[in-house]
């Protein structure tokens, strides 16, 4: 994809996860980007977290789909409004939060085990537990279960 983007300037570009946003990232002058949420997954606000210009479902109409691209070309954040107030209530610390730190949220919201976590993100479990250290601390929550909570009320996780 990069190499592509790289060949032939984009505006904008359609992706399928924040991992995709993260490849975009690495290009000098990055296009806009609609994440587009695929297999039932839930557009989260970890979309606009990092970097999405906007989100939507993957069943989004090819009209919508077509204006929300042109209103990203002008400039404008496409949010869907289930989003919108997520976004509006989350806590700014979690913006705080490394990539990493994200990740390691969202594994443990979902009911992973430090050496799932570890073994999943090719990381020793000490640092697992370095960076639940600091989402917990950055978020003043006190342990996982509290970690959870936050990451389904914000949108990070579904049930």
């Amino acid at each position: 994809m990069l190499e592509t983007l790289r060949r032939e300037r984009s505006d904008v570009v359609l992706v399928d996860s924040t991992e995709s946003l993260k490849e975009l990232s690495k290009l000098e002058s990055p296009p806009a980007a609609i994440v587009l949420a695929w297999h039932g997954e839930p557009v989260t606000a970890r979309a606009i977290v990092a970097g999405a210009h906007g989100v939507f479902d993957a069943n989004v109409s090819p009209e919508e789909l077509v204006r929300a691209i042109r209103a990203v070309a002008r400039g404008e954040q496409i949010v869907p409004p289930n989003l919108e107030e997520i976004l509006q209530h989350a806590d700014a610390a979690a913006r705080a939060l490394t990539h990493r730190e994200h990740q390691v949220m969202e594994m443990i919201a979902r009911g992973m085990a430090n050496r799932e976590i570890a073994d999943h993100l090719e990381i020793s479990v000490k640092t697992v537990d370095t960076h639940r250290g600091h989402v917990l601390k950055k978020l003043g929550l006190r342990n996982n279960s509290e970690l959870t909570r936050f990451a389904v009320k914000h949108g990070y996780v579904a049930l």
